[in-house]
């Protein structure tokens, strides 16, 4: 009976030392890391981010910091970090989607629908990123002062405003941010909308699609539209 526990016991010995020498076989060695899912940002910047060291056996490899540091890439909202057996590491990205350019302070800055903001003017890196993010075709805030950022993000009540952006698609579309009481849109250069506060901006621009018929071809002819109250809205003409 002790002979054959002694058997086992080197046998177990002799199948650890096998896998433990196959598991640090050069085989297993990081050869590659990739990036998946961009579309804006540079894959060679987050591959140097994430400064996962080639060479390194992949099956033991701690990926914590590499999350650590990915996390901080504000441009990124969602990212996975996974082994692609034998020898490639994997980061799977997905990126924050522009929506609109913030003026704050005569600074140009590229938000997403948080109201995140993804660059500024004032980044060294800006230009090269806004350029990326084709900002000239986005919708644009104006009126807006350092103190309505926090944390690299605009003010929540702001944010609330900006979802109008959904609810009318056009890529000549300024928002005017005076107070955040007296919030005014304007669209296509040409025709102002009085929203008011923030508030109820679904309900708003409903009210205000249901107007565009009454006015269809005399933007020109129109000194605003004011839907601040949605039980009265208002359509001014100008005064020929």
């Amino acid at each position: 009976m002790k002979r054959y526990i002694l058997y086992f016991l080197l046998g177990l010995i002799l199948i650890s030392s096998l896998a433990i020498g196959f598991l640090f076989l050069p085989f297993w060695q990081i050869s590659e890391v990739i990036v998946e899912g961009y579309q804006i940002l540079s894959p060679s910047k987050i591959i140097e981010m994430a400064n996962i060291p080639k060479g390194e056996n992949i099956i033991f490899i701690n990926l914590s910091h590499a999350r650590k540091k990915l996390k901080e890439v504000i441009q990124i909202k969602e990212f996975s970090i996974f082994r692609r057996l034998p020898g490639i590491i994997v980061i799977k990205i997905k990126e924050r989607k522009p929506l609109a350019v913030a003026v704050i302070e005569g600074q140009s800055a590229v938000i997403d629908e948080e109201g995140i903001i993804l660059s500024s003017t004032e980044s060294p890196t800006a230009e090269a990123l806004i350029q990326a993010l084709d900002a000239t075709g986005l919708p644009v805030i104006t009126g807006l002062k350092k103190t309505s950022v926090k944390n690299n993000r605009l003010d929540p009540e702001i944010t609330c405003a900006i979802e109008l952006f959904k609810f009318l698609p056009s890529s000549k579309l300024q928002l005017e941010m005076g107070k955040i009481e007296d919030i005014s849109l304007l669209v296509d250069d040409v025709l102002k909308v009085r929203l008011g506060e923030p508030k109820e901006i679904g309900e708003k621009m409903r009210v205000f699609r249901t107007l565009l018929p009454v006015i269809q071809g005399r933007w020109n002819e129109v000194e605003y539209v004011d839907v601040r109250f949605l039980n009265n809205p208002v359509v001014k003409f100008k005064r020929l």
